[in-house]
């Protein structure tokens, strides 16, 4: 797949608009006829522009006769996303917690249009996705993507769903897809969407100067953990570590990720392998970790509640 350049300078901006707003297959002087604003530039600056978009595989291009025809190569929704990712991948940041930041200051209607692309992408995958008929896993079966990189989540509700890409599946061992499905199970049968929400839902009441991050993405990945070991004693520590060891060389590619996609790596791969590869903790000392996760995202409401009280 072709690598795509998101970075634009204003006239490649005014050009992309114009692509979007009256393409598809427009020549130079169409792209002259209908810019706005800018009628006074020159028929060789326009054909630069075009080039350079094409170059960057922004535009794509036909020929007609000895000239060119330019078609905006995806719509604004899709470079916006992948600008979005290209700024995540290049801070290395942790996808959850920036969309969570993204979110903040998002409107109750933008929240209302996220849950609707939600139970979306669900029909979708019920639609475009291949049935794995599964009976150990406890969830409506198992969809199979065609497209995508490989990447493996789940999706907790009412019908309970597991999806992976078919690359995924290519590129595990028959073992390791049995690891694979018995972490997202795992996921699913302790509803650690639950535990995450309790934890974003007092991360995010907090006023953002005094907000614990650090403890936030530790609460992501304690689910992970949990799911670790869960997988880890139902088919084996091994099959396990091996599945995440290839699901992190698979890298993120030039498609986008889910945001639940859990096994595609990430810097905390070695932190899990050890993690479930040591002797598993006292049940009592895993519930004192889980409060003092809570106690670290509440403490600031704690500091603040006599002074608000006041």
């Amino acid at each position: 797949m072709r690598q795509r350049s998101t970075s634009l300078g204003d006239l490649e901006k005014v050009v992309m608009d114009t692509l979007w707003s009256h393409g598809p297959e427009l020549s130079v002087r169409d792209v002259m006829e209908h810019m706005e604003g800018e009628k006074d530039l020159a028929y060789t600056t326009i054909m630069t522009v075009l080039d350079r978009l094409a170059k960057k595989g922004l535009a794509d291009r036909t020929r007609d006769g000895r000239a060119w025809r330019y078609t905006a190569a995806s719509s604004r929704e899709e470079l916006a996303a992948t600008a979005l990712r290209g700024a995540l991948e290049n801070v290395r940041a942790d996808r959850k917690l920036a969309m969570m930041h993204f979110l903040d200051d998002a409107t109750p209607a933008e929240i209302d249009d996220l849950r609707r692309l939600r139970e979306e992408h669900r029909r979708m995958v019920d639609v475009t996705g291949r049935r794995i008929a599964r009976p150990d896993a406890n969830v409506e079966g198992v969809t199979v993507l065609a497209r995508g990189n490989p990447t493996v989540y789940c999706l907790p509700g009412q019908h309970d769903r597991i999806v992976l890409s078919q690359a995924a599946v290519d590129r595990l061992t028959p073992e390791q897809l049995d690891a694979v499905l018995a972490h997202e199970q795992a996921h699913l049968d302790q509803r650690h969407d639950l535990l995450l929400e309790l934890f974003t839902v007092l991360h995010e009441a907090v006023p953002r100067p005094i907000r614990a991050e650090e403890a936030l993405r530790e609460a992501h990945l304690l689910a992970e953990m949990l799911a670790d070991r869960a997988a880890a004693s139902r088919v084996g520590a091994v099959p396990l570590a091996h599945a995440l060891v290839a699901m992190a060389g698979a890298g993120a590619g030039d498609e986008p990720l889910p945001a639940g996609a859990t096994l595609t790596g990430g810097a905390q791969v070695g932190v899990r392998l050890r993690a479930f590869a040591s002797d598993p903790a006292h049940p009592l000392w895993r519930a004192a970790v889980v409060a003092a996760g809570v106690l670290a995202l509440a403490l600031p409401w704690i500091v603040l509640l006599p002074t608000a009280l006041d």
